[in-house]
């Protein structure tokens, strides 16, 4: 087994003190059905606890970091848009910690198929979730013999104790082109839902039994009510499956490129179901109320991210970013929360950035002065954590659930470092080390560990 040792770069993060404002919601409306929401705002001041130290893990693989995960002292990154054949046959790495605290890698891992002569482009390692001794990776762009290009598919890789092994390929029974199924994965112990984007119309399951995988009825959802191209997320929580699905209209094809980002508009809406059996039910729906939503193709950075949190088993919380919300002259940003109580789903909290807070490392964007932040670009809720991204202000947050609400922790940014990256960022963590991926466009990518102090 090749074992290549990382890179490292200690860095200072670059703290700043500065205002959130959290806008708490109320509302009348019952479970089903998007709320009407009142909106309070309350402030809160930059808590003194930091994080002061991250490491940097830099990698000559394109988009590495594009998907990250970790557990333990195992890390996953994907890079998607590396190798042949074609321009992103795709890769992922797994770093193992060693007692000193380093990160190792510890192998590569490439689809078995890949060099098969029908494979171009599969895009492998566009997602990855790690569980234990198990890694699920996604290449949506998969061709199927018989369905034919970009059907997707998932595979999965087990630890023997020595070598990680792929041990099989999923697909659904009825692959259909262009689905490009395995852009989004959600695992929740021994259920995993795929899906693909644009959203085709269905999310598929399959669920772990012993040392297999059977694959379950698929959900079949609204892609568009008029057709439009619809860019969909999914997450999963005990037995709470949420949708999030944004469809978008295509600008005319005269304008300039600063026209056309102005008059991209973007409608979202997402929807949670329950599971009985090996069947959805619809629970809640729910879709923001501006107007225009997104300014930006939601494609690419993002779409409108969703993740679900609970305790138990059962799913209680459930954030929603909306990147592209327009405040104070410019994309600002913010993340919705709802709660899960006696009457349903409720709004609980609303977060943002405080009107007119300028953030060190925001970019000026097409002459735009203050530029766009973007916050809510990625949510991430676990525990009593939620993890935000701001992909122009080059930031990652950390806020905690207390009795009386959401507090702000910290933030993370690795300052200058990738700054021509700020468009696509990633996050995830386990225990106190957090991981911050950048993975640019061409020519490699960073992955940042940050380590909570106690």
């Amino acid at each position: 087994m090749h074992e290549k040792r990382a890179n490292y770069q200690s860095r200072r993060v670059l703290h700043y003190g500065f205002l959130f404002a959290i806008l708490l919601l109320t509302t009348n409306a019952c479970a089903g059905q998007a709320p009407t929401a009142i909106v309070t705002p309350q402030v809160f001041d930059t808590p003194v606890k930091e994080v002061n130290t991250a490491i940097r893990i830099p990698f000559d693989r394109d988009h590495f970091s594009e998907s990250i995960d970790i557990e333990s002292d195992v890390l996953v990154a994907g890079a998607p848009h590396y190798g042949y054949p074609g321009d992103g046959a795709g890769a992922a790495y797994i770093f193992r910690r060693t007692s000193q605290g380093e990160w190792l890698q510890e192998a590569e891992l490439i689809s078995s198929d890949r060099d098969d002569g029908f494979q171009y482009d599969q895009h492998f390692g566009e997602t990855v979730v790690l569980n234990g001794d198990l890694i699920a990776v996604g290449a949506p762009g998969y061709d199927d013999p018989q369905a034919g290009d970009n059907s997707g598919a998932v595979y999965i890789f087990e630890y023997d104790g020595s070598t990680w092994v792929e041990t099989t390929r999923l697909t659904p029974s009825q692959p259909v082109a262009g689905a490009r199924m395995g852009s989004s994965i959600a695992l929740d112990g021994d259920l995993m839902a795929i899906s693909g984007s644009p959203l085709t119309g269905r999310i598929s399951f399959f669920q772990r039994e012993a040392k297999r995988w059977r694959e379950l009825p698929p959900l079949t959802v609204l892609a568009s009510a008029d057709g439009k191209p619809t860019y969909a997320l999914i997450d999963l929580y005990g037995d709470t499956l949420a949708i999030s699905s944004v469809a978008w209209e295509e600008p005319a094809s005269d304008l300039d490129e600063d026209a056309m980002l102005q008059s991209l508009k973007s409608e979202g809406v997402v929807t949670l179901y329950k599971r009985e059996g090996d069947q959805w039910m619809q629970t809640f729906e729910t879709a923001p109320q501006e107007a225009s939503l997104y300014k930006m193709r939601p494609e690419g950075p993002f779409g409108m991210p969703i993740s679900l949190g609970g305790q138990g088993g059962e799913a209680n919380l459930l954030a929603i970013g909306k990147p592209g919300f327009f405040q104070s002259g410019r994309e600002q940003g913010s993340v919705l929360i709802y709660e899960r109580g006696p009457r349903g789903w409720q709004p609980q909290a609303e977060l943002a950035l405080a009107a007119g807070e300028i953030v060190p490392g925001a970019l000026p964007f097409f002459g735009s002065d203050p530029g766009p932040i973007f916050f809510g670009a990625f949510v991430k809720l676990e525990g009593n954590r939620l993890g935000v991204i701001s992909t122009f202000a080059n930031t990652a947050y950390l806020f905690e659930r207390q009795d009386s609400g959401w507090t702000y922790r910290f933030r993370m940014t690795p300052g200058t470092e990738g700054a021509d990256d700020f468009m696509r960022r990633t996050l995830t963590w386990d225990g106190n080390t957090f991981l911050l991926g950048s993975p640019g466009d061409l020519g490699g990518g960073n992955l940042f560990v940050f380590e909570l102090e106690d």
